[in-house]
């Protein structure tokens, strides 16, 4: 069972991430897009996320996410790497 995020660690999410990110991911994690993937031998962890197509208009794509460094999102690569922004 996943544990419940407290209205405390919404507040801690809100002051550390732009409003607008945090909401898009409460939302994909509350529809159950988010699966996370951990390596057998190393136990690493890894993210898949089920978000919407930025090439196919009402399809989905699966994004792999690496917490702290990298996202294959157009999102991630949009803010991060282009504009040069933090999440």
């Amino acid at each position: 069972r996943a544990p419940e995020l407290t209205d405390r660690h919404l507040e801690m999410l809100a002051f550390v991430f732009k409003e607008q990110h945090l909401g898009n991911a409460l939302e994909l994690v509350q529809a159950g897009k988010v699966k996370r993937l951990v390596a057998e031998r190393s136990g690493r962890a890894c993210y898949q996320v089920k978000g919407k197509s930025s090439s196919r208009k009402g399809s989905e794509e699966a994004y792999l996410c690496f917490p702290e460094h990298y996202c294959s999102c157009r999102a991630f690569q949009w803010d991060v790497l282009t504009r040069c922004e933090q999440l």
